[in-house]
């Protein structure tokens, strides 16, 4: 049987070697974990939310002053492969501060929504898919958990969602009838003024990372 000698000049080679396959395994198992990890935003206070509908009598617009959320992001949204992901949108609308200029409507429109046993309107994502992606602007469609007056439905949403320096632009909008909630749509003047059953929802939210 045959060995063969190592010199020190061959053995110095091999140790470079060891130690050089170990600092490149170890580069690519942070930059991968630095790749796929999630970028975490919050709702920043200049976000807008509204409500629009119609009534016997003329259009009308609530709109939300005040509303809260996170959103998580896992890759490059705006990769042009399509291997960001949007994993999580988690929003909550207090429904006592919906208002409309008509201090009338706000209060039959806070008492239609049942607003003392159930406070708050809420989403949840259930799944998103990545529709497609220019530049700095990704279409998503989002499916998730639509909660009004305790009761909850599943709605679809396109969401256009735009990269703006550090910040995270999210516009969309949906329809829906209160009925489907188990809600009556508001009433003023003993029933003399009527509003109509749809109504649109709309936002603008800013997204900073936090």
């Amino acid at each position: 049987m045959k060995y063969v000698k190592i010199n020190r000049g061959n053995m110095k080679t091999l140790r470079l070697f060891y130690v050089l396959s170990i600092a490149i395994l170890l580069t690519g198992i942070t930059f991968s974990t630095a790749v796929s990890a999630d970028q975490n935003y919050k709702v920043n206070s200049g976000s807008k939310l509204w409500f629009d509908g119609t009534s016997t009598i003329h259009d009308f617009t609530c709109k939300a002053t005040k509303l809260k959320g996170n959103v998580s992001i896992e890759g490059d949204l705006f990769s042009a492969d399509k291997s960001g992901k949007l994993n999580k949108v988690s929003l909550v609308i207090p429904v006592k501060k919906i208002t409309n200029k008509d201090e009338d409507l706000t209060e039959n429109m806070h008492e239609a929504f049942n607003v003392d046993d159930f406070s708050n309107i809420t989403f949840n994502l259930i799944k998103a898919d990545l529709l497609n992606v220019k530049g700095d602007v990704a279409k998503v469609k989002a499916k998730g958990n639509l909660k009004i007056s305790g009761v909850t439905k599943v709605v679809y949403i396109t969401l256009t969602i735009k990269k703006k320096g550090n910040a995270l632009a999210v516009t969309g909008s949906t329809s829906l009838k209160m009925s489907t909630y188990g809600i009556e749509p508001p009433s003023m003047f003993f029933g003399t003024v009527n509003t109509a059953d749809e109504v649109k929802i709309s936002f603008d939210l800013t997204l900073k990372q936090g």
